[in-house]
């Protein structure tokens, strides 16, 4: 096991090192000591001292990451895919510099394998060279490979985001073209940057083709006060609810892909952060289960925020009933969410 041993700030290099020592597993543990920031969580299978499968996803081995958040733990019974995470195991477990393993990572090239089923990337990865940006400040980076793959999308985006909007997704999802595109977000934004989130997505949400759901708790009865995963979470925690990193393009499609990992689509998680992330292409089963569960909790999320928005502008929350004329179905033929949600849920 390689745990996070990181002497710098505010980590869990301490509590780590108790647990170790009341579990009494000292010998089976590596301190990862010279790296930036720790987010990787994945567990690699071995028989007779060669790969079979890797479990992995966005899910950290935490009281909150298990009973608190919303997380995904993906087990993927593939020698090869396998096979190269324990390699990155092996490469972390030496301890490297943060440029260290940055050369190891940069050792396999996104695009050259685009076209696999299933493709695996490893962070963190160099920044762009100042001589190759653009007169913004723009490069390419494996980020703004993963905005290009929410791009590919033909009717439909779907994905999760726990610290906010990146500037390459906020640009995808601000346009009015048609295409159906859903964002279950934890906040609009982070530490400095959520006031100008918040604007940035409450412009977003208004075009048609766009639907958003910002994560809220409700106090329903009074049995909710009484759930014992919720004392744990306080303020000072950077994540309440929504802590998945995935990404559904085109779900129903022919061809559909999923990205899913630890990978929160930001700058620091390509740049900084040791991540893993797959791309799983043309898998609808794989395709189905994510978006199933998407859909179930964007459901549950919407109504809460929708719940929450009416509190805060004073008002009740009334709920409405089921319209017993044919007039119920007026809105589902005219230009905008329900529309589009009508044609893509129906294969039209």
């Amino acid at each position: 096991m390689i745990f996070d041993g990181i002497s710098s700030g505010t980590g869990p290099k301490k509590a780590n090192e108790a647990a170790i020592e009341v579990a009494k597993i000292k010998a089976l543990c590596a301190p990862r000591t010279a790296g930036k920031l720790m987010h990787n969580k994945f567990v690699v299978l071995t028989k007779r001292k060669k790969p079979i499968a890797v479990w992995t996803g966005s899910t950290n081995l935490t009281e909150n990451g298990l009973f608190g958040h919303l997380n995904v733990g993906h087990l993927v019974e593939d020698a090869a895919i396998a096979a190269e995470y324990l390699t990155y195991w092996q490469e972390l477990k030496k301890d490297p510099a943060t440029s260290e393993i940055r050369d190891f990572d940069e050792q396999s090239d996104p695009k050259q394998e685009a076209g696999s089923d299933r493709q695996v990337i490893f962070s963190p990865r160099k920044p762009e060279p100042k001589s190759q940006l653009g007169p913004k400040g723009e490069g390419h980076t494996v980020l703004d490979w993963y905005a290009e793959i929410a791009a590919g999308a033909e009717r439909g985006l779907f994905m999760t985001f726990a610290f906010g909007m990146a500037q390459q997704f906020k640009d995808l999802y601000e346009q009015d073209d048609g295409i159906f595109r859903c964002a279950l977000m934890e906040k609009e934004g982070n530490g400095s940057g959520l006031a100008q989130g918040k604007i940035d997505i409450r412009r977003i949400r208004k075009l048609p083709n766009v639907v958003i759901a910002v994560a809220n708790n409700l106090k329903l009865n009074e049995l909710d006060r009484w759930v014992a995963e919720r004392p744990s979470l306080s303020a000072k925690d950077h994540i309440h609810w929504i802590h998945t990193k995935f990404m559904l393009v085109d779900p129903l499609g022919k061809a559909p892909t999923v990205v899913t990992g630890s990978a929160n689509f930001s700058k620091a998680s390509t740049d900084t952060n040791e991540e893993n992330m797959l791309i799983i292409r043309r898998d609808k089963r794989v395709a189905d289960i994510y978006f199933t569960e998407y859909m179930r909790l964007f459901a549950t999320y919407a109504f809460r925020e929708a719940v929450a928005i009416a509190h805060e502008n004073g008002e009740e929350f009334v709920t409405k009933f089921l319209d017993r004329t044919p007039g119920w179905q007026k809105r589902y033929f005219e230009k905008g969410q329900d529309s589009l949600r009508r044609l893509y849920y129906s294969g039209s």
